[in-house]
């Protein structure tokens, strides 16, 4: 629902299977809340937030539960980090939008 703060749901709708995607191929249709420590309000912000990674890494939080959730024992969740070498994403980025047919990873407004 937005708000103030969440002007727009940022969905992550699935990760594309890659090597350097290993264990995160299950998560899908899954809200994006932070990444790299920055709140996600809208799309925009994500862009921001994806030029400056922590560590060498992006993460990225989601609120996800993951297919082993049930009520009562959130601890057999999967959790709600996605972790992923900044160096290899941005290595691997145009590999991959080839391989999909895709010319841009973003529209120009968000470059």
């Amino acid at each position: 629902r937005p708000s103030v703060s969440r002007r727009q749901i940022v969905l992550l709708s699935q990760v594309i299977p890659h090597a350097s995607t290993i264990g995160y191929h299950g998560i899908h249709a899954v809200t994006v809340s932070k990444v790299n420590g920055i709140d996600i309000g809208d799309i925009y912000e994500l862009s921001t937030a994806l030029r400056s990674p922590i560590d060498g890494r992006h993460v990225i939080e989601i609120d996800y539960l993951g297919p082993r959730y049930r009520a009562g024992a959130p601890e057999e969740s999967f959790g709600s980090l996605v972790v992923l070498n900044a160096e290899i994403t941005a290595q691997v980025t145009n590999e991959i939008l080839q391989q999909l047919g895709v010319t841009h990873d973003r529209s120009p407004d968000l470059m």
